[in-house]
């Protein structure tokens, strides 16, 4: 994890060194912008869809893609730190923890259905039941915490916070 947040940060900043020439392309799927203001405004607008998109169908791939979402905000908060306020920036990163906490159990139940189901070992069926038994609790929850925290409403109240004036939400408001 240590490794892939390094590598993060490092191609988050690589990709600013050189805003001049990629203003306007993408890396990795992040659209590189001219500022880091705007660059985390919005890492925080697509985690809004995300957290919008997991709460509608919390399906494998939408958790997967709500959890690449969170690390790559917190990971952008950390390395842009020195341009916001620190109360902000950490009461963000501790509320993102839970929803990544949650998110990560559903995940694990979702990768262990995955090797289950390719196992040909007599009982697997029955693990197999347990877990996506498991998996729709977790999903449960996972969902009642997003709409518990309103999380595209609280990311329009962190734009505020972090002074990310020019946020436009791209979802429907609650």
């Amino acid at each position: 994890l240590r490794s892939s947040t390094l590598a993060l940060s490092r191609a988050i900043l690589l990709a600013l060194q050189f805003q001049d020439r990629m203003n306007g392309e993408e890396l990795n799927g992040i659209p590189i912008v001219s500022n880091p203001t705007e660059q985390i405004r919005r890492l925080l607008e697509s985690l809004a869809f995300q957290v919008h998109r997991t709460a509608k169908w919390p399906n494998p791939g939408a958790v997967h893609d709500l959890r690449v979402a969170i690390r790559r905000a917190e990971q952008a908060l950390v390395s842009f730190k020195g341009h916001f306020r620190c109360k902000a920036t950490k009461r963000i990163r501790k509320q993102l923890k839970r929803v990544l906490s949650s998110a990560g159990k559903l995940r694990d139940y979702d990768i262990a259905e995955t090797v289950l189901s390719k196992m040909k070992q007599p009982g697997t069926g029955d693990l197999l039941r347990a877990f996506r038994a498991k998996r729709e609790a977790a999903a449960r929850s996972l969902v009642m915490l997003l709409k518990e925290l309103s999380l595209p409403r609280r990311v329009r109240r962190w734009c505020e916070d972090l002074e990310l004036n020019s946020h436009r939400p791209k979802i429907a408001p609650e």
